[in-house]
């Protein structure tokens, strides 16, 4: 599975690490761990790493992971730093999210992320 998710206890985040070719499966079973840790430690933010990411699902796939990304983790402030190999599909589920009222940003370095995270 080319993502592991753990808990970032220095900056109180969940954090994802994203890399390779990523598929819908892959989504998923990372989200469930993050729903985990959200659950059993009370973290309401989330950093996703996907600089190293190469590829990404289709277009629907992506619609419906976005979808419930917005209905299960909604309450959560989630940053993404994107991969220029990804960005254009990273930015779609950008929509997707936000349209749907979920409070997610797309940044371009994992120091912006963090940043808009801890403000």
């Amino acid at each position: 599975m080319p993502q592991m998710v753990t808990v970032r206890e220095d900056l109180n985040v969940i954090h994802v690490e994203s890399y390779g070719d990523v598929t819908a499966d892959d989504l998923r079973l990372s989200m469930e761990a993050v729903v985990k840790f959200h659950q059993n430690c009370n973290i309401s933010k989330l950093f996703i790493n996907a600089t190293y990411e190469q590829s990404l699902p289709t277009t629907m796939p992506l619609f419906d992971f976005g979808a419930k990304v917005a209905r299960v983790l909604g309450t959560l402030k989630i940053a993404v730093a994107k991969s220029p190999k990804t960005a254009e599909k990273r930015r779609f589920m950008e929509t997707v999210i936000r349209n749907r009222g979920a409070d997610l940003r797309i940044f371009d370095s994992k120091d912006a992320a963090l940043k808009w995270l801890a403000e």
